[in-house]
């Protein structure tokens, strides 16, 4: 895995990407294209801190099994455009991964527990995470409260037993924090964690000018 990930619910940023398309239309005056997924993605990792040089980004889409494509995003296929596929950018290699949920699951347990691997895994330095914050149904509200609380107490290496791990000397393993990032449409309360708005990194990725707005 990659030192930087990227763990992005596809549908609700397809949704966020088609909000704002219909609402700054009328405003800015003309079509505006769909967004430049590799452009967003890039946004996304400087928004994060990351700067010039050769970092290694892992995007995973998390989405619905039959959801197929992201509409309002180019290349939008998951799995002929995106899944396995790579590019490079002068901030590094972008990997990107497509993980469709299993009908055994919901997307917000499948999300919690993607999260809490990754928080598991000593390799990884920098979590991105895009999903769905906005605090408009139970199902985004439970998850908001999910992260937040694996945001503060990040779970710790366990054996199949549930004791905790611990290394050759007996002392028990303690992960460092990660370096966290929520992108949000709405502020989050919280200190265990940055955030920054979502919505920047689209419109930069649909091509609107800050002259525009």
């Amino acid at each position: 895995m990659s030192p930087n990930v990227l763990l992005i619910d596809a549908e609700y940023l397809d949704r966020v990407a088609a909000h704002l398309a219909a609402n700054l239309q009328p405003a800015i005056g003309r079509q505006l294209p769909k967004a430049d997924l590799a452009q967003w993605l890039v946004c996304c990792a400087l928004d994060a801190g990351l700067s010039a040089g050769n970092n290694e980004v892992q995007a995973i889409f998390i989405h619905p099994r039959e959801m197929k494509v992201l509409s309002h995003f180019a290349p939008g296929n998951f799995a002929a455009q995106l899944d396995g596929k790579a590019f490079s950018d002068a901030l590094g290699e972008f990997t990107m991964a497509a993980c469709p949920i299993e009908r055994v699951t919901t997307l917000p347990d499948f999300y919690k527990e993607s999260f809490e691997a990754l928080l598991l895994d000593a390799a990884i330095e920098r979590i991105m995470v895009v999903a769905d914050f906005d605090g408009t149904s139970a199902e985004s509200r439970s998850l908001t409260a999910d992260i937040q609380q694996l945001c503060a107490r990040p779970p710790q290496p366990k054996n199949a037993d549930g004791s905790p791990m611990v290394d050759a000397d007996g002392k028990r393993i303690i992960l460092p924090r990660k370096d966290i990032v929520l992108f949000t449409m709405v502020p989050l309360s919280g200190t265990d964690f940055r955030q920054t708005l979502l919505g920047f990194s689209i419109m930069a990725a649909m091509g609107i000018r800050a002259d525009e707005l």
